[in-house]
């Protein structure tokens, strides 16, 4: 949806304000002004989580990785209780499709240390601290790359598949396995990639907590 579309009130803000003074500001003269293009998840109707983007060149980003074409995140916010339901893992990896789908070279963004959760999931997903820029905010980094993915002797294929996602190595010595899922489960365990329309990203005919709980909170750990 276009930045102008979105309700500057909503309380998924609040926090942002707090942290750089000239928000609102921005927001009008930046995202609404120049149509900037966010993705939403909502629940029940209600802003849950926001993503602005943005496309910029090397030399407007000023980044480690060069371009030319480099995507900029914006702004990265979900709403405080609704944290724990890996709403911001569902984002980035929108994000991250959507950047290697249009052939960028490169996803950043920028974000204070203590936001400890959004770092994680960052360094989770194979981006790199760079720097720290004047408002002493970290730079994260992501180079994306189209060439064919080479394991090396050894190479642990969890670890070069988090660091290249969504692209990973889907021939030998990589296996695959095959999992059979009842259609009415199919899109609570793969929110991402249900084709309908809906208002509700994970609003199903049971709306409890745990039943909207999206699929990408499923980890094994070996």
């Amino acid at each position: 949806m276009p930045a102008h579309s979105i309700d500057q009130t909503d309380d998924i803000f609040d926090s942002l304000r707090q942290g750089y003074p000239d928000f609102d500001q921005w927001w009008r003269n930046k995202c609404v002004r120049e149509h900037r293009p966010c993705w939403a998840a909502t629940i029940e109707n209600e802003l849950a989580g926001l993503v602005v983007r943005k496309e910029e060149s090397h030399a407007e980003a000023q980044t480690k990785y060069p371009g030319p074409k480099i995507l900029k995140v914006c702004t990265f916010k979900v709403k405080p209780k609704y944290r724990g339901e890996k709403l911001g893992e569902l984002l980035l990896k929108q994000v991250l499709w959507f950047a290697q789908k249009n052939a960028f070279d490169l996803v950043y963004l920028t974000t204070f240390s203590e936001q400890k959760a959004l770092i994680s999931v960052l360094l989770y997903y194979g981006f790199e601290k760079t720097r720290v820029n004047a408002l002493g905010e970290d730079i994260y980094e992501k180079p994306l790359c189209r060439d064919r993915i080479h394991p090396g002797p050894g190479e642990n294929l969890f670890d070069l598949a988090r660091a290249n996602y969504p692209r990973f190595v889907g021939r030998s010595p990589a296996e695959a396995f095959c999992v059979p899922i009842q259609g009415e489960y199919h899109n609570i365990l793969f929110p991402e990639l249900a084709k309908r329309i809906q208002e509700d990203l994970f609003s199903l005919h049971n709306s409890s907590r745990e039943r909207r709980t999206p699929g990408n909170t499923m980890r094994r750990s070996r």
